[in-house]
C-alpha cells in the first residue's frame, strides 16, 4: 500500500494539506479531496503543522464521517430543490404527509428522474429531503433581519444605523435572558405565552410599562416574520397576535398633569442640568416637538427675527428627514417661554450636533423626568400629548392640531387640498392652547 503524501506545494511556494476522500464516502459529499492551507513556505514547519490535520481527519474517515467543510450545505440543497421541483421539505416533514401528498411528491421525483436519470449527491438530497432544516439562533435571525431590512436605515449615518439596529438586538437579548437561546424555528405560541407571563410579572413589579413589554414581543415578531417570509415560505411567526393588555398604562404615553407641569417648571429653576437641556424642555413644553427634533435644529431652521418667530422641523445638514417625513416636516411658532428659550440658543443646541448628541439628550431627559415623575413612565414625549389635549380643548380642530404636531390625519381629507395652515393660524391656536393650560404666553 502506497502511503498518501499529505503535503503539497502551490506555485507561490506555500504548502497546503491535501487528503483524498475515501471512495465509500464520496456519495455523501461533492468534494473528492479535503484541502487546508498550512500557511508556510518552510517544509519543516509544514511537516509539523500537517500532523494536526491528519490526526483530526483520518479518525473521522475511519468512523465513516466527514469534516465540516465536506458537508453539503443546506442552503445549496434547498436552492437545488426549488430549481428541480417545488419548495424543499426535510424528511421529517415528508414522513408526516398524507398518502395523496406522498403520491404527488413521488410523481415530482419521477418527473425529475426522467430528465436527470443520474442525479448527483446534492440533487438526490434535494429530492428526498435528506437534510433536516438547520437550527437558527436569535443572533443569526437578527443578522438576516438586518440584511433583509436595509431600507430601515436609509439616510442614517453609521452611528445612527447602529443605534437603530441595537433597539431590535436588545429585544432578542431580553428573550434569551428569560427563555434561553433556543432554535427560533422551534419557538411555539406556548413559548411566547410563557415569555408574556414573565413580562407581565415585571410590569407588576414596576420594572417597565406594558407599552415597553409589548415592544419586546412585537419587535421579535417583526424580526422573525421578515426572515420567515424570505427564507421559510409559509412559516408564521409565533409572536403574531400575542400582546399584553388590561393595564392602565396601556397605549400612548400619558400627558403630564397640571401638578406635574408646575413641578417641572419649578424643577428647572433648581436643576443642575446643562442650560441646553433646560432650554430644550422649555421649548418642548410650549411646542410639542420632540427632543430629537429640537436638538438637531441648525441656524437655518431658527427664525427669531420673523414677524412671527418660528422653527422649521425639516431635513438639514444633520438629518435626512424627520421620522417618516411628510407631515412631520413642519413649521412651529415659538410662543410662550419657547421663544425666550430659543433666543438663548439662536444657533441651535450645537453641543448636541454630533453623532452621539441624540443619545446624550435622551439620557439627560430621562434623568430629569425620572426625578420629577418617578415610576410613571412619563418623559419629554408627554409634552406632545399635553399640547394635543390643550389644542383640542381650546377649540382647535384636528387638522390644525396635526399640522402643528406633525401628525398625518388619516380620518380626514380636509388637508388634501390647498397649502394648509399658515404660521399665523398656528400661533393663534398655540396661544389659546397655552392660555387654556395656564402656561404664561
Amino acid at each position: 500500500m502506497i502511503a498518501q503524501n499529505y503535503i503539497h506545494k502551490r506555485q507561490n511556494g506555500y504548502y497546503y494539506f491535501c487528503v483524498n476522500v475515501p471512495t465509500r464516502l464520496l456519495s455523501s459529499t461533492t468534494k473528492r479531496q479535503i484541502r487546508r492551507p498550512l500557511r508556510t513556505r518552510d517544509l519543516a514547519t509544514a511537516k509539523k503543522r500537517v500532523a494536526a490535520h491528519v490526526a483530526e481527519i483520518l479518525p473521522l474517515f475511519d468512523e465513516g464521517r466527514l469534516p465540516d467543510e465536506a458537508h453539503i450545505e443546506y442552503k445549496r440543497v434547498k436552492a437545488t430543490a426549488e430549481k428541480l421541483a417545488a419548495k424543499y421539505e426535510p424528511y421529517k416533514a415528508v414522513s408526516e404527509q398524507t398518502v395523496d401528498q406522498l403520491i404527488e411528491r413521488i410523481n415530482e421525483i419521477v418527473d425529475v428522474r426522467a430528465v436527470i436519470p443520474k442525479p448527483n449527491v446534492v440533487q438526490t438530497a434535494a429530492l428526498v429531503g435528506a437534510m433536516e432544516t438547520p437550527p437558527l439562533s436569535w443572533a443569526e435571525a437578527f443578522e438576516k433581519f438586518k440584511a433583509l431590512s436595509s431600507e430601515k436605515v436609509k439616510g442614517k449615518n453609521e452611528l445612527q444605523a447602529k443605534r437603530f439596529w441595537r433597539r431590535y438586538e436588545v429585544k432578542t437579548e431580553d428573550y434569551i435572558a428569560a427563555m434561553g437561546d433556543t432554535d427560533v424555528l422551534k419557538i411555539t405560541k406556548n413559548d411566547v405565552k410563557k415569555y408574556r407571563k414573565i413580562l407581565k410579572e415585571k410590569i407588576d413589579t414596576g420594572e417597565f410599562l406594558s407599552n415597553e413589554a409589548n415592544k419586546k414581543i412585537s419587535w421579535l415578531g417583526v424580526i422573525l416574520q421578515t426572515v420567515f417570509d424570505e427564507e421559510y415560505e409559509g412559516k408564521e411567526s409565533p409572536f403574531a397576535g400575542i400582546r399584553i393588555s388590561g393595564y392602565e398604562d396601556d397605549g400612548k404615553r400619558a400627558p403630564f398633569t397640571a401638578t406635574e407641569i408646575s413641578a417641572i417648571t419649578e424643577g428647572l429653576k433648581t436643576s443642575g442640568a446643562r442650560p441646553e437641556i433646560k432650554a430644550l424642555i422649555r421649548v418642548g413644553m410650549c411646542t410639542g416637538a420632540n427632543a430629537k427634533e429640537l436638538a438637531l435644529l441648525t441656524p437655518v431652521d431658527i427664525h427669531l427675527d420673523a414677524a412671527i418667530p418660528y422653527i422649521s422641523i425639516r431635513p438639514n445638514e444633520l438629518r435626512g428627514k424627520v421620522k417618516r417625513g411628510g407631515a412631520r416636516h413642519r413649521d412651529v411658532p415659538l410662543v410662550g417661554d419657547a421663544l425666550a428659550a430659543m433666543r438663548e440658543f439662536p444657533n441651535g443646541f450645537t453641543i448636541f450636533h454630533t453623532d452621539e448628541g441624540p443619545t446624550q439628550v435622551n439620557c439627560a431627559m430621562s434623568d430629569f423626568f425620572r426625578r420629577i415623575t418617578p415610576g410613571k413612565g412619563k418623559g419629554f414625549g408627554s409634552f406632545r400629548h399635553n399640547i394635543a389635549d390643550w389644542l383640542r380643548r381650546s377649540g382647535a380642530n384636528d387638522t390644525l392640531k396635526d399640522s402643528i404636531l406633525g401628525h398625518t390625519n388619516t380620518k380626514s381629507h380636509s388637508m388634501h387640498y390647498g397649502d394648509g395652515y399658515d404660521i399665523e393660524n398656528k400661533k393663534e391656536a398655540m396661544n389659546k392652547a397655552l392660555q387654556y393650560a395656564k402656561i404664561p404666553t
